[in-house]
């Protein structure tokens, strides 16, 4: 219940910063951009480094500190040594998320700034594999619990097919960019590196997004 009051309020705020633009141009912040995802941790060991796609509004409450809402998508490929490990032929993965930010900015009208950011939101990671059925009594890993299989035992304990599935968490994120451009309160472009994590089951997501777009 807490977490969707979370994205009501960061949507709510959104909106408000879109009519808010209208009014007074500095008073609201966008962004958008991509780049490239490492994925860390446990996802670094069952997916590959792909392409992220970001997009944000927000509100200024000074030219120092803003809020921002934003979503994001991560591509999550499955790398070689799991689609053999699932006797899998091919698979994909994403990662989406739904967060509220806070901004820091240092130098924020000038032609070379830098900002702090950081914030927490609703995560979701989806994906589907192309495999054969899995026989009873076939032996469990990691790949097997990440990709969704419930092992018994380390072993599979009905037939299965690795076709789909999907997984939701809340989790959090933090990060800095530089941003340079003309002076004043215009569109700026930036670089952006951000750590990303998202508790969920069985294995927590975590990815490193490095970023390029515009801020304005």
């Amino acid at each position: 219940m807490e977490l969707k009051r979370a994205v009501r309020v960061v949507i709510f705020l959104t909106l408000v910063s879109i009519f808010v633009t209208a009014q007074d141009f500095r008073k609201a912040n966008f962004n958008i951009g991509g780049g490239f995802t490492v994925p860390l941790g446990t996802t670094g060991d069952f997916t590959s480094t792909s392409a992220n796609f970001v997009a944000g509004a927000g509100i200024n409450f000074n030219p120092a500190f803003g809020f921002n809402g934003e979503f994001m998508w991560n591509n999550l490929p499955p790398n070689d040594t799991v689609l053999n490990a699932v006797l899998a032929p091919d698979g994909s993965a994403r990662l989406y998320s739904l967060t509220g930010n806070l901004i820091a900015r240092i130098g924020a009208t000038k032609r070379f700034g830098a900002y702090f950011i950081g914030g927490g939101g609703w995560y979701h990671r989806s994906w589907e594999l192309t495999a054969p059925v899995l026989v009873p009594g076939t032996v469990c890993g990691p790949s097997f619990n990440f990709w969704g299989v419930t092992c018994v035992n380390g072993l599979v304990p009905v037939d299965a097919v690795l076709r789909s599935g999907s997984t939701n968490g809340g989790g959090f994120n933090v990060g800095g960019g530089i941003t340079f451009g003309g002076e004043g309160q215009g569109a700026k472009f930036y670089t952006e590196v951000r750590y990303h994590k998202a508790f969920m089951s069985p294995f927590d997501t975590e990815v490193l997004p490095v970023t390029f777009g515009v801020r304005w």
